[in-house]
């Protein structure tokens, strides 16, 4: 077709309509020198806007998500390590320890599934900590027998003041879950360690029978726990000191027994010392409950 125009007007241009396409997440080039990804232009050429936080890769979330389950857990533990104190296992309540805690007992049920459960956490957390304790101790001291008098101070010590130790004792003699290994048994386990260590070392007596002297051993701390229940003084430093300045002198050589402190070591003082920071650390983010124990955002 012949097209006439007038001089110096340009020609005129057929319109094309303009395709536009949804843009998606993926289609957009990602910058390599930046954690944020580039975003389409405003309007009109105008600078792009502020990123869109669905944009955003959730990479935080789960961690936060993490660090609340894992302190909703610890909060419970103690809720029902206090409940089991003092209602006992048969008589403990889900719902007291779930409100102890600050949580609901939906929160409980996806963390135990049962009352069973939760006890068994306890105990495990318990012994756990007695462990760390008897560890630390060991690395700081010289010797198997003052290791194992650090230890049972440290071990009174726990007693006295922390719930979760008490009901990881209590729980392996009260009713339904009598005979059940606990932390009695996790003590015992310890006590033979450290007397069979100290024979090898040739730092105890002659003619001792580490079997008498480890029945010995853990039948008093039992009997201090019991004791303590009613009467402080039981699960004192004074009281423990006594009860190794008696037997001492029947365990350890000649040579070695000036060397012993029956009042226990800065190791004790120390490694218990690092636990209660550790369990500190973690009361301080989780705030409290109404038991006073630690509590947690609910999951």
């Amino acid at each position: 077709m012949h097209v006439v125009r007038a001089a110096g007007v340009a020609p005129h241009r057929a319109y094309v309509p303009l395709e536009i396409k949804p843009v998606s997440w993926f289609d957009i080039p990602h910058d390599a020198a930046s954690p944020l990804r580039r975003r389409a232009p405003g309007p009109h050429g105008s600078p792009p806007g502020p990123p869109s936080r669905s944009l955003l890769p959730p990479t935080e979330a789960p961690v936060t998500k993490q660090v609340r389950a894992a302190l909703t857990r610890r909060a419970l533990i103690r809720s029902a390590a206090i409940v089991f104190e003092q209602h006992g296992y048969g008589q403990a309540r889900l719902a007291l320890i779930s409100s102890g805690a600050g949580v609901s007992t939906g929160a409980l049920h996806f963390h135990f599934e049962n009352k069973a459960a939760v006890a068994q956490a306890v105990v495990t957390e318990a012994s756990q900590g007695l462990l760390d304790v008897s560890t630390s101790i060991r690395h700081g001291t010289d010797t198997a027998l003052q290791a194992l008098v650090d230890t049972s101070h440290a071990l009174v010590d726990l007693l006295g003041r922390d719930p979760v130790t008490r009901a990881g004792f209590r729980l392996s003699c009260d009713g339904e879950r009598a005979g059940e290994p606990g932390l009695p048994v996790q003590w015992r386990c310890c006590v033979e360690e450290l007397l069979n260590e100290a024979a090898i070392a040739g730092t105890l007596a002659d003619g001792v029978s580490r079997q008498d002297a480890t029945a010995a051993t853990v039948a008093a701390t039992t009997g201090f726990e019991v004791l303590g229940r009613y009467d402080s003084q039981w699960l004192s430093a004074q009281t423990l000191t006594g009860f190794w300045q008696l037997l001492l002198p029947r365990l350890a050589t000649p040579e070695i027994l000036p060397l012993l402190d029956p009042s226990g070591t800065r190791a004790a003082v120390d490694a218990v010392a690092a636990g209660a920071a550790a369990q500190g650390v973690a009361a301080g983010r989780a705030g409290h409950g109404t038991h006073g124990v630690e509590a947690a955002t609910p999951i």
